[in-house]
Protein backbone atom coordinates (compact mmCIF):
# COMPACT_ATOMS: atom_id res chain seq x y z
CA UNK A 1 0.00 0.00 0.00
CA UNK A 2 1.35 3.07 -0.83
CA UNK A 3 1.47 5.71 1.85
CA UNK A 4 1.39 9.57 1.50
CA UNK A 5 2.91 12.19 3.36
CA UNK A 6 -0.07 13.90 6.51
CA UNK A 7 -1.63 16.42 4.09
CA UNK A 8 -2.09 13.13 1.53
CA UNK A 9 -3.87 10.91 4.63
CA UNK A 10 -6.94 10.60 4.73
CA UNK A 11 -9.78 7.81 6.45
CA UNK A 12 -9.87 6.68 2.84
CA UNK A 13 -6.58 5.45 3.19
CA UNK A 14 -7.04 2.77 5.88
CA UNK A 15 -6.30 -0.70 5.42
CA UNK A 16 -10.01 -2.71 6.05
CA UNK A 17 -10.03 -3.95 9.58
CA UNK A 18 -9.36 -7.85 10.14
CA UNK A 19 -10.17 -7.59 14.56
CA UNK A 20 -13.99 -8.93 13.41
CA UNK A 21 -12.04 -12.46 12.02
CA UNK A 22 -12.27 -15.37 14.54
CA UNK A 23 -10.90 -19.04 14.18
CA UNK A 24 -13.65 -21.37 12.73
CA UNK A 25 -13.97 -24.64 13.91
CA UNK A 26 -12.89 -27.06 11.05
CA UNK A 27 -13.87 -30.97 9.80
CA UNK A 28 -10.98 -31.85 7.94
CA UNK A 29 -12.39 -34.52 5.60
CA UNK A 30 -16.01 -34.10 6.72
CA UNK A 31 -17.52 -31.88 4.40
CA UNK A 32 -21.00 -31.53 5.96
CA UNK A 33 -23.92 -34.22 7.53
CA UNK A 34 -24.44 -37.16 5.42
CA UNK A 35 -27.76 -38.99 5.35
CA UNK A 36 -26.95 -42.19 5.72
CA UNK A 37 -29.58 -44.93 4.28
CA UNK A 38 -30.05 -48.36 3.48
CA UNK A 39 -29.71 -48.77 0.02
CA UNK A 40 -31.23 -51.81 -0.41
CA UNK A 41 -34.46 -51.75 2.00
CA UNK A 42 -37.03 -52.03 -0.83
CA UNK A 43 -35.54 -55.11 -1.88
CA UNK A 44 -35.29 -56.82 1.71
CA UNK A 45 -38.85 -56.43 2.01
CA UNK A 46 -39.26 -59.10 -0.70
CA UNK A 47 -36.50 -61.50 0.58
CA UNK A 48 -37.65 -65.13 1.24
CA UNK A 49 -37.51 -66.26 4.68
CA UNK A 50 -34.64 -69.19 3.78
CA UNK A 51 -32.46 -65.60 3.12
CA UNK A 52 -33.54 -64.34 6.44
CA UNK A 53 -29.92 -64.58 8.49
CA UNK A 54 -27.89 -63.48 5.55
CA UNK A 55 -30.08 -60.03 5.73
CA UNK A 56 -29.28 -59.87 9.30
CA UNK A 57 -25.64 -60.26 8.97
CA UNK A 58 -26.07 -57.35 6.01
CA UNK A 59 -27.82 -55.16 8.09
CA UNK A 60 -25.38 -55.98 11.33
CA UNK A 61 -23.06 -54.64 9.01
CA UNK A 62 -24.74 -51.60 8.19
CA UNK A 63 -25.21 -50.53 11.65
CA UNK A 64 -21.66 -51.09 12.42
CA UNK A 65 -20.74 -49.18 9.41
CA UNK A 66 -22.81 -46.78 11.08
CA UNK A 67 -20.95 -46.49 14.24
CA UNK A 68 -18.15 -46.15 12.65
CA UNK A 69 -18.92 -43.45 10.57
CA UNK A 70 -20.44 -41.32 13.45
CA UNK A 71 -17.36 -41.54 16.06
CA UNK A 72 -14.97 -40.57 13.37
CA UNK A 73 -17.13 -37.40 12.82
CA UNK A 74 -17.62 -37.07 16.49
CA UNK A 75 -13.83 -37.49 16.70
CA UNK A 76 -13.05 -34.70 14.00
CA UNK A 77 -14.92 -32.36 15.94
CA UNK A 78 -13.55 -33.17 19.28
CA UNK A 79 -10.31 -33.00 17.83
CA UNK A 80 -10.67 -29.65 16.51
CA UNK A 81 -13.44 -27.67 18.37
CA UNK A 82 -10.37 -26.80 21.22
CA UNK A 83 -7.75 -26.25 17.92
CA UNK A 84 -6.46 -23.12 17.16
CA UNK A 85 -6.43 -23.32 12.86
CA UNK A 86 -3.44 -21.35 11.80
CA UNK A 87 -4.88 -20.09 8.06
CA UNK A 88 -3.18 -17.76 6.15
CA UNK A 89 -5.16 -14.96 4.79
CA UNK A 90 -3.80 -12.36 2.67
CA UNK A 91 -4.12 -8.67 3.29
CA UNK A 92 -2.21 -5.88 2.24
CA UNK A 93 0.79 -8.24 0.87
CA UNK A 94 1.25 -9.40 4.04
CA UNK A 95 0.17 -13.45 5.43
CA UNK A 96 -1.89 -12.72 8.65
CA UNK A 97 -2.60 -15.70 11.12
CA UNK A 98 -6.09 -16.71 12.46
CA UNK A 99 -4.91 -15.64 16.53
CA UNK A 100 -2.86 -18.49 18.39
CA UNK A 101 -5.00 -18.39 21.83
CA UNK A 102 -1.89 -20.28 23.77
CA UNK A 103 0.34 -17.43 23.34
CA UNK A 104 -2.51 -15.11 23.67
CA UNK A 105 -3.34 -16.28 26.98
CA UNK A 106 0.17 -17.03 27.99
CA UNK A 107 1.06 -13.03 27.56
CA UNK A 108 -2.34 -12.16 29.75
CA UNK A 109 -1.07 -14.32 32.94
CA UNK A 110 2.12 -12.61 32.19
CA UNK A 111 0.76 -9.35 32.18
CA UNK A 112 -1.61 -9.60 34.73
CA UNK A 113 1.28 -11.31 37.07
CA UNK A 114 3.37 -7.68 36.46
CA UNK A 115 0.54 -5.29 36.72
CA UNK A 116 -1.35 -6.14 39.68
CA UNK A 117 -3.92 -3.06 39.14
CA UNK A 118 -5.03 -4.50 36.15
CA UNK A 119 -5.98 -7.87 38.04
CA UNK A 120 -9.36 -6.24 39.69
CA UNK A 121 -11.73 -3.27 38.38
CA UNK A 122 -13.62 -1.36 40.99
CA UNK A 123 -17.95 -1.97 41.62
CA UNK A 124 -20.27 0.40 41.88
CA UNK A 125 -21.30 -1.42 45.23
CA UNK A 126 -17.70 -1.36 46.72
CA UNK A 127 -16.63 -4.53 45.54
CA UNK A 128 -14.40 -6.29 43.26
CA UNK A 129 -14.48 -7.33 39.35
CA UNK A 130 -12.08 -10.09 38.87
CA UNK A 131 -10.33 -9.91 35.66
CA UNK A 132 -10.68 -14.00 34.67
CA UNK A 133 -10.15 -15.92 31.69
CA UNK A 134 -13.38 -16.11 30.43
CA UNK A 135 -14.05 -12.09 30.96
CA UNK A 136 -14.11 -9.82 28.00
CA UNK A 137 -11.13 -7.76 28.63
CA UNK A 138 -8.77 -11.14 28.91
CA UNK A 139 -10.06 -12.68 25.86
CA UNK A 140 -10.17 -9.67 23.37
CA UNK A 141 -6.77 -8.81 24.36
CA UNK A 142 -5.55 -12.57 24.16
CA UNK A 143 -6.59 -12.79 20.42
CA UNK A 144 -4.78 -9.32 20.05
CA UNK A 145 -1.57 -10.92 21.34
CA UNK A 146 -2.44 -13.69 19.63
CA UNK A 147 -1.80 -12.16 16.07
CA UNK A 148 -5.90 -11.26 15.42
CA UNK A 149 -5.76 -8.64 12.80
CA UNK A 150 -1.64 -8.48 12.61
CA UNK A 151 0.43 -9.97 10.25
CA UNK A 152 2.32 -11.48 13.62
CA UNK A 153 1.83 -12.36 16.93
CA UNK A 154 2.97 -10.20 19.85
CA UNK A 155 4.73 -9.91 23.14
CA UNK A 156 4.03 -8.73 26.34
CA UNK A 157 7.00 -6.77 27.85
CA UNK A 158 6.73 -5.59 31.70
CA UNK A 159 10.00 -3.13 31.69
CA UNK A 160 8.93 -0.05 32.64
CA UNK A 161 9.04 2.52 30.09
CA UNK A 162 9.93 6.65 29.89
CA UNK A 163 7.17 8.13 27.56
CA UNK A 164 4.58 10.46 28.48
CA UNK A 165 1.91 8.17 29.13
CA UNK A 166 4.21 5.15 30.36
CA UNK A 167 3.35 2.82 27.67
CA UNK A 168 4.56 2.19 23.56
CA UNK A 169 4.74 -0.65 21.03
CA UNK A 170 6.57 -1.90 18.38
CA UNK A 171 4.20 -2.91 15.69
CA UNK A 172 4.54 -6.18 14.08
CA UNK A 173 5.54 -7.88 10.51
CA UNK A 174 5.50 -10.93 8.73
CA UNK A 175 9.06 -11.04 10.11
CA UNK A 176 9.06 -10.28 13.78
CA UNK A 177 6.73 -10.05 16.35
CA UNK A 178 5.00 -7.27 17.99
CA UNK A 179 5.90 -6.08 21.31
CA UNK A 180 3.96 -3.80 23.92
CA UNK A 181 4.64 -2.13 27.03
CA UNK A 182 2.63 -1.01 29.48
CA UNK A 183 4.32 1.00 32.61
CA UNK A 184 2.89 0.95 36.24
CA UNK A 185 3.39 4.38 36.52
CA UNK A 186 5.29 7.95 34.50
CA UNK A 187 7.07 10.68 35.37
CA UNK A 188 5.57 14.42 35.35
CA UNK A 189 7.06 17.48 34.52
CA UNK A 190 8.66 17.29 37.94
CA UNK A 191 9.95 13.93 37.59
CA UNK A 192 7.64 12.54 40.23
CA UNK A 193 5.93 9.12 40.22
CA UNK A 194 2.35 8.92 39.33
CA UNK A 195 1.00 5.42 39.27
CA UNK A 196 -1.59 4.32 36.72
CA UNK A 197 -4.97 3.43 38.24
CA UNK A 198 -6.24 -0.29 37.03
CA UNK A 199 -8.86 1.37 34.31
CA UNK A 200 -6.05 3.95 33.10
CA UNK A 201 -3.35 1.12 32.08
CA UNK A 202 -5.89 -0.91 30.61
CA UNK A 203 -6.92 2.41 28.27
CA UNK A 204 -3.26 2.14 27.41
CA UNK A 205 -2.98 -1.41 26.54
CA UNK A 206 -5.78 -1.16 24.22
CA UNK A 207 -4.66 2.07 22.65
CA UNK A 208 -1.08 0.52 21.85
CA UNK A 209 -2.98 -2.59 20.29
CA UNK A 210 -4.80 -0.38 17.79
CA UNK A 211 -1.98 1.43 17.07
CA UNK A 212 -0.18 -1.67 16.02
CA UNK A 213 -3.21 -2.29 13.74
CA UNK A 214 -1.12 0.48 11.71
CA UNK A 215 1.41 -1.67 11.13
CA UNK A 216 1.91 -1.30 7.28
CA UNK A 217 2.32 2.16 7.11
CA UNK A 218 4.74 2.27 10.29
CA UNK A 219 7.20 -0.17 8.35
CA UNK A 220 6.47 2.50 4.99
CA UNK A 221 7.13 5.71 6.85
CA UNK A 222 10.20 4.17 8.21
CA UNK A 223 11.65 3.04 5.05
CA UNK A 224 10.90 6.63 3.74
CA UNK A 225 12.43 8.45 6.50
CA UNK A 226 15.67 6.33 6.20
CA UNK A 227 16.27 6.77 2.73
CA UNK A 228 15.16 10.71 2.50
CA UNK A 229 12.18 10.28 0.72
CA UNK A 230 9.65 12.30 3.25
CA UNK A 231 10.65 15.77 5.15
CA UNK A 232 10.75 15.43 8.94
CA UNK A 233 7.69 17.79 9.50
CA UNK A 234 5.65 15.34 7.13
CA UNK A 235 6.99 12.34 8.69
CA UNK A 236 6.25 13.88 12.56
CA UNK A 237 2.34 14.55 11.46
CA UNK A 238 1.78 11.16 9.39
CA UNK A 239 3.19 9.11 12.58
CA UNK A 240 0.50 11.84 14.62
CA UNK A 241 -2.06 11.12 12.17
CA UNK A 242 -2.09 7.28 12.64
CA UNK A 243 -2.06 7.64 16.36
CA UNK A 244 -4.76 9.84 16.31
CA UNK A 245 -7.20 7.31 14.11
CA UNK A 246 -5.79 4.73 16.60
CA UNK A 247 -7.26 7.47 19.62
CA UNK A 248 -10.50 7.45 17.68
CA UNK A 249 -10.87 3.53 17.57
CA UNK A 250 -10.57 3.40 21.44
CA UNK A 251 -12.33 5.99 22.01
CA UNK A 252 -15.07 3.72 19.49
CA UNK A 253 -13.75 0.82 21.54
CA UNK A 254 -15.17 2.30 24.82
CA UNK A 255 -18.20 3.27 23.94
CA UNK A 256 -19.27 -0.30 21.59
CA UNK A 257 -17.50 -2.45 23.91
CA UNK A 258 -15.91 -1.74 27.04
CA UNK A 259 -18.50 0.33 28.60
CA UNK A 260 -21.27 -1.71 28.24
CA UNK A 261 -19.90 -4.75 29.32
CA UNK A 262 -18.71 -2.81 32.95
CA UNK A 263 -22.62 -1.65 33.60
CA UNK A 264 -23.39 -4.94 32.48
CA UNK A 265 -21.67 -6.72 35.34
CA UNK A 266 -21.73 -3.22 37.84
CA UNK A 267 -18.31 -2.23 37.56
CA UNK A 268 -17.56 1.61 37.84
CA UNK A 269 -15.82 2.79 34.77
CA UNK A 270 -14.18 6.79 34.16
CA UNK A 271 -15.15 7.54 30.55
CA UNK A 272 -12.69 10.72 31.44
CA UNK A 273 -9.73 7.73 30.90
CA UNK A 274 -10.47 7.03 27.58
CA UNK A 275 -10.41 10.20 26.25
CA UNK A 276 -13.83 10.39 25.02
CA UNK A 277 -13.79 14.26 24.38
CA UNK A 278 -10.96 13.99 21.70
CA UNK A 279 -10.97 16.38 18.94
CA UNK A 280 -13.18 15.18 16.39
CA UNK A 281 -10.95 15.97 13.80
CA UNK A 282 -7.19 15.15 13.60
CA UNK A 283 -6.57 18.96 12.42
CA UNK A 284 -8.00 19.83 15.80
CA UNK A 285 -6.28 17.07 17.66
CA UNK A 286 -2.46 18.32 16.21
CA UNK A 287 -3.59 22.18 17.17
CA UNK A 288 -4.85 21.24 20.80
CA UNK A 289 -1.48 20.21 21.38
CA UNK A 290 0.30 22.71 19.97
CA UNK A 291 -1.13 24.99 21.82
CA UNK A 292 -0.51 22.79 24.89
CA UNK A 293 3.48 22.95 24.51
CA UNK A 294 3.22 19.77 25.59
CA UNK A 295 5.97 18.87 23.05
CA UNK A 296 3.83 16.53 21.29
CA UNK A 297 4.59 15.37 18.38
CA UNK A 298 7.58 17.03 17.46
CA UNK A 299 9.69 16.37 20.89
CA UNK A 300 8.85 12.60 20.64
CA UNK A 301 8.76 11.58 16.59
CA UNK A 302 11.36 14.27 15.90
CA UNK A 303 14.48 12.46 17.22
CA UNK A 304 13.20 9.84 15.96
CA UNK A 305 13.35 10.87 12.11
CA UNK A 306 17.06 11.78 13.01
CA UNK A 307 18.01 8.83 13.79
CA UNK A 308 16.61 7.11 10.73
CA UNK A 309 17.87 9.30 8.26
CA UNK A 310 21.47 8.63 10.35
CA UNK A 311 20.92 5.30 9.69
CA UNK A 312 20.09 5.75 5.61
CA UNK A 313 22.14 6.71 3.18
CA UNK A 314 24.23 9.73 3.57
CA UNK A 315 23.92 12.83 1.11
CA UNK A 316 19.82 11.49 -0.03
CA UNK A 317 16.60 12.65 0.41
CA UNK A 318 14.57 15.86 2.11
CA UNK A 319 16.31 17.45 5.29
CA UNK A 320 13.06 19.49 6.26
Amino acid sequence: MKIHDANEMSIANRRPDLSCIRVRQLCPGWPGPTKLRYAMRSDLVHVRLARRSICRVNAVRTSLAMIVIALFCLGCRSTTSNAIVMQRISNNHYDRLLPDLDHGNEQVRKMLADRKAMTHLPLKNGGQFEIAPDSFPWKWVAMKYGGDGYPNIIFWNGKQVNTFNGAKSRSPNKGRPGIVWVSAYYLDADNQEIVVSGEELWYNLVFEFHNMQWYDKDDELVRKARYGLISRNNFIRSVALCEYYALMETVTFYQVDWKPWAEANGIYTDSSIWRIESPKTFDEFYQLHAAAHDGYPEAFYGPVYDNLRKSGPAGTGQSK
